[in-house]
């Protein structure tokens, strides 16, 4: 498990250049890109993410729209709960899942020809054949990115405890303590944040009197100043060679270095084929497996 700068100082030491060369703020760009080229090609389950949406529809009004999720890769499925089994947190649904999804055109002309669970993707939005009801709920199952690898906890109630944020009574004490959390030290050869850092500047909260009262923003938080330890990121913590050798391949691409280039291309590559190898392994094993395919090349 690698902490975010960690990860600079390795891209930096498996490219051979110093700080000259590569500053820490053009590796960071490097990293970002290598997770973007990440993304597009591998489909695991901690990739997986479940969304549901309960529809509030008022009186004469018409809806047959889901908003997709900003994080949203790819669908694996939309569904409608139908019938509940149980009650509360145990509950277990059957669903009605929309098995055809066609271009905007073809929804449009045909919209009667696959009957209400076909659905079509305009814009920011799924739209569905079918009109909601109020009270319905609809699932999304869905490959998502994960937060930035370099993202902190934010700030909040819910996340007030020790694991989660850090605490100082200054600013400058908390930008210290924010410094050894992170791992900025001379063994990492990664220059210490300033308080003029962004990744300091934008996520350090100063809570006060007038806003940690009863049913205010930071309701019964110590006065003081806070930030967000590093959040996990199983990219980051779980199989950091994947985003290595991509943060290379652009590295090496910077540097207009081209069998580097080449050489980090191919192993990001095979790491990401192999990935998506070992989890399709996991999704086959353990039963007999039946797959359902709608194409019209079959």
């Amino acid at each position: 498990m690698a902490k975010y700068v960690e990860m600079i100082q390795k891209v930096r030491n498996w490219a051979n250049r110093d700080n000259a060369v590569l500053s820490d703020a053009t590796i960071e760009e490097m990293l970002r890109y290598g997770a973007d080229d990440v993304y597009r090609t591998l489909r695991i389950a901690p990739l997986e993410a479940l969304k549901a949406y309960t529809i509030s529809v008022s009186a004469g009004e018409a809806k047959n729209s889901l908003t997709i999720p900003s994080d949203l890769i790819e669908p694996i499925q939309l569904r409608k709960r139908d019938t509940q089994i149980g009650s509360g947190a145990n509950s277990i649904y059957s669903y009605n899942v929309y098995s055809h999804k066609s271009d905007i055109q073809t929804f449009n002309e045909d919209v009667f020809h696959y009957g209400a669970y076909h659905y079509t993707r305009q814009q920011g939005n799924f739209l569905l054949g079918n009109e909601f009801q109020d009270g319905e709920v609809y699932e999304l199952l869905y490959y998502r990115r994960l937060a930035d690898l370099d993202a902190v906890y934010t700030v909040s109630t819910t996340n007030n405890s020790a694991s989660n944020l850090l605490y100082h009574a200054t600013r400058a004490g908390l930008l210290s303590s924010f410094n050894t959390e992170m791992g900025n030290t001379a063994e990492t050869n990664v220059a210490d944040y300033v308080d003029t850092s962004p990744r300091f500047t934008n996520n350090v909260v100063e809570v006060t009197n007038s806003n940690n009262g009863t049913g205010q923003t930071y309701a019964g938080m110590t006065a003081g100043f806070y930030i967000g330890k590093e959040s996990p990121n199983w990219l980051r913590d779980s199989n950091e060679k994947v985003v290595l050798f991509a943060a290379l391949k652009q590295t090496f691409d910077f540097l207009n270095d081209i069998e580097g280039q080449q050489i980090y291309a191919t192993k990001a590559a095979e790491e990401v084929f192999q990935l998506n190898k070992e989890d399709e392994a996991r999704n086959n094993s353990g039963g007999t497996v039946q797959t359902s395919f709608y194409s019209n090349l079959i």
